[in-house]
């Protein structure tokens, strides 16, 4: 029982830090596309006063622009960006509690019955949380985030055995 408490700790510490790392990606991403529509817009905006001529031109490039801020809205980096905001928080509470609880596991000789519940105590918590926060999510792989995350659970699975 107690190598399937360390399972379930060692996974979740994994999908808490790789969230982390995906929320990191997503916040660069966000700030990398707003800078980028600035800077165009700013450019089409200086060019279009400094050739009048095209205004035309001019008026066509800024409705595409618009129309390319409403899908980089549409592709919902900012929604996914705010439900890991919200729910990484209250993740991190309970994956310390989870910490705590090991290493009482760790250090007393519990019976196979206080094992069990304390496995599904924590189960059902990161499963609640999971379905509240997580429901509608889609989160596409990240292979860095994974990779970041794999290193990071490593420390802490020798910091914790």
């Amino acid at each position: 029982m107690r190598e399937k408490l360390w399972n379930l700790l060692d996974k979740t510490r994994f999908e808490y830090e790789y969230l982390q790392k995906y929320k990191s990606f997503l916040e660069k991403c966000q700030m990398g596309v707003a800078v980028v529509m600035s800077i165009v817009c700013f450019a089409v905006v200086n060019l279009s006063v400094l050739f009048s001529e095209m205004a035309l031109v001019w008026s066509l490039l800024l409705i595409l622009l618009g129309l390319a801020a409403v899908i980089l809205d549409k592709m919902g980096i900012a929604g996914r960006l705010t439900v890991l905001k919200l729910y990484l928080p209250i993740m991190s509470k309970r994956l310390d509690a989870f910490h705590v609880d090991w290493m009482t596991v760790q250090t007393t000789d519990k019976c196979t019955q206080e094992l069990r519940e304390l496995f599904t105590k924590h189960m059902l918590q990161f499963s609640e949380l999971s379905d509240i926060y997580l429901q509608d999510l889609h989160l596409p792989p990240h292979k860095r985030s994974a990779e970041k995350a794999s290193k990071h659970t490593k420390m802490w699975a020798e910091y914790l055995s």
